[in-house]
């Protein structure tokens, strides 16, 4: 059960006001009896501003996926202990700072142990639920909003048709359709999916590391789990190296020329959708295509090496783990 809502009572605000924190969250700090207090409120401006309900409802999904992380008790990092009780969301106070706001020297003095930390949370997370396949390549790629490649070749038309040369809205087609039928586009993990670096917090002083925010928490494509959240191999080989039980077949291959061509996509998609001249979107796009076919190049030949050397992610029978 949950922590009597009392042992909350709050003796002094540290804030006003309630501070817009996304997913149409806003919070305050409270001192309570029993330490700092974060609560947590439904946002007069956020996405749930007309349903408190349905963000209750969601806020009670993180306490319960925050739970089950806090009970593997991994001393590499910390989870803040949340309570939900008689409409209201609270959790303990995370003293430091986030990570986006550290230093890049204070960051690479202390990257041994944070690294760490980020790769015992993304693997304690991946083994809170068996993974999950599917063969059928209708998914999109990473965080590109569209569904298909039909979607992304009308995405290219909607704004560079009759402008855009045929062999590069082609080639981009393919670099869409190698990227989706990669394999870490075809498993879907369990992890935090909002693990940027906002919801970050380290305390340098204690070496201490915490991890906040879970509303997006669940299934996701392990590419996007890897090309959307960290760009950094070194991170990946530490969660490749990490021992798993209910995922002992799952492997976590970063490929850095896969993740620029990625990049490459994502820009080409933000220019279609946020340049305003269309004859200068033409000629951006197609003056990069040069560039693109060097970053497709690298990233087929790298997987071929990868397929080649056995190392390509294992795509493990859903009845695999219909016992757990």
């Amino acid at each position: 059960m949950d922590k009597p809502v009392t042992n909350f009572e709050i003796i002094k605000s540290d804030s006003k006001e309630d501070v817009f924190s996304g997913h149409g969250t806003s919070v305050r700090v409270f001192k309570s009896l029993t330490g700092d207090v974060v609560e947590k409120n439904v946002s007069n401006v956020g996405m749930f501003a007309k349903s408190p309900d349905v963000w209750l409802k969601n806020q009670t999904k993180s306490k319960k996926i925050s739970d089950r992380l806090r009970e593997k008790n991994n001393p590499a990092y910390n989870v803040p202990k949340t309570f939900v009780a008689h409409g209201k969301v609270r959790e303990d106070f995370v003293y430091g700072q986030l990570l986006r706001n550290v230093p890049k020297d204070l960051l690479q003095e202390n990257k041994s142990w944070t690294y760490r930390a980020i790769s015992e949370f993304i693997n304690d997370m991946s083994e809170l639920e068996p993974v999950q396949h599917t063969k059928i390549l209708t998914q999109s790629v990473g965080s590109l909003p569209v569904k298909n490649l039909g979607d992304f070749l009308y995405l290219l038309d909607s704004r560079g048709k009759n402008v855009l040369k045929e062999e590069v809205k082609r080639f981009l087609g393919d670099c869409f359709v190698f990227l989706r039928n990669l394999p870490e586009n075809q498993i879907f993990v369990f992890g935090h999916n909002d693990l940027h670096p906002d919801n970050i917090i380290v305390d340098m002083a204690n070496k201490k590391l915490s991890i906040i925010d879970f509303e997006m928490a669940g299934y996701r494509t392990q590419f996007s789990a890897m090309y959307n959240q960290f760009r950094s191999p070194e991170i990946w080989r530490m969660v490749n190296a990490l021992p798993r039980t209910k995922n002992s077949n799952l492997k976590w291959h970063y490929d850095s020329k896969i993740s620029e061509l990625y990049v490459y996509l994502r820009w080409v998609v933000a220019e279609v959708n946020n340049e305003k001249d269309v004859k200068r979107l033409a000629k951006k796009i197609n003056d990069s295509f040069k560039k693109g076919c060097f970053l497709y190049a690298d990233a087929r030949a790298n997987y071929k090496k990868r397929e080649q050397g056995g190392l390509s992610v294992a795509l493990v029978p859903v009845s695999h783990y219909e016992k757990d």
